[in-house]
């Protein structure tokens, strides 16, 4: 093999591992922005509903605005999500049921 073609070759895979790298820090920026948004959602919650006392008109209303959200998640991202709507459980399985679904779309869930 010449030696032109070897530096050639090897600078070819120099450019492809720099190219994976900034592929990987790419992705890994996105994955903790991700984060960051879930975290910043939960310590909204947190805030909003910290002091506050729920009465069963509130829960209602709560549950019907967590309906609401799955459902607009699910048009947003073509997701079925009736099955677990309709369901006899309290509002946080189905948000967990609902999360499972889109982690599994996703490629991030089990």
């Amino acid at each position: 093999m010449k030696e032109t073609s070897k530096e050639k070759i090897f600078e070819y895979l120099k450019e492809r591992k720099r190219d994976q790298d900034i592929i990987a820090t790419r992705e890994s920026e996105k994955i903790i922005k991700f984060h960051e948004g879930v975290r910043r959602g939960i310590e909204m919650a947190e805030a909003a509903f910290g002091n506050l006392e729920i009465t069963e008109e509130d829960s209602e209303t709560y549950h019907n605005g967590g309906l609401h959200a799955i459902h607009e998640i699910a048009k947003k991202f073509n997701l079925y999500c009736e099955d677990i709507c309709e369901k006899d459980i309290n509002l946080e399985e189905k948000c967990e049921r609902f999360a499972i679904r889109i982690m599994k779309k996703f490629g991030r869930g089990d």
